[in-house]
């Protein structure tokens, strides 16, 4: 009887080395798709670097035009050139602190969404759990489980003694 044991460690540890080999590939491809995310909110925030540089530029630039004709214009964060006249203008100091409230809150909305697509992006790395252990009766187990849509995941589970199991299951 004590040859019958050797067989089932050996289909466990195949068990396990078959799960991890299929989990594999998907590990990877989650961890490319978060540095590719990355590398876009990295490029999004040299994007509002720049922003931020062109909106003293534009400041200067502004008040260089205000300086010089009594025809003003006024260059939006979205790229609209907005005309007035003299007459039109209530003072320079708050046409001035207008445009930099706007370039500020452009800035501010691009950062709030590329935060929330991190968030998104390290709440899909979540999906995969894994438990091993000793039950009640000294016999061996592992499960691994997969959420695939929430709350519902699938899993295998193999405990020594007993086998493989598969089950779908819910979270509350």
């Amino acid at each position: 009887m004590n040859n019958l044991k050797y067989p089932k460690l050996v289909f466990l540890i195949l068990g396990v080395l078959i799960l991890l080999i299929g989990f594999t590939p998907a590990f990877i491809m989650a961890d490319r798709e978060i540095k590719s995310k990355e590398k876009t909110i990295e490029e999004q925030k040299t994007v509002i670097a720049k922003l931020e540089f062109t909106n003293v530029n534009l400041s200067y630039e502004n008040k260089q035009l205000m300086q010089k004709t009594k025809t003003y214009k006024l260059i939006k964060p979205n790229g609209e050139i907005i005309e007035k006249t003299e007459s039109e203008l209530e003072s320079k100091t708050e046409i001035s602190k207008e445009m930099k409230l706007e370039y500020k809150s452009a800035i501010e909305t691009n950062q709030r969404k590329f935060t929330k697509e991190l968030e998104k992006i390290i709440k899909e790395r979540k999906k995969f759990t894994g438990e091993v252990g000793v039950n009640q009766n000294l016999m061996k187990y592992g499960h691994i489980n997969y959420q695939f849509m929430a709350p519902f995941s699938i899993g295998i589970r193999y405990t020594e003694g007993v086998g493989f199991s598969f089950g779908v299951g819910f979270t509350l």
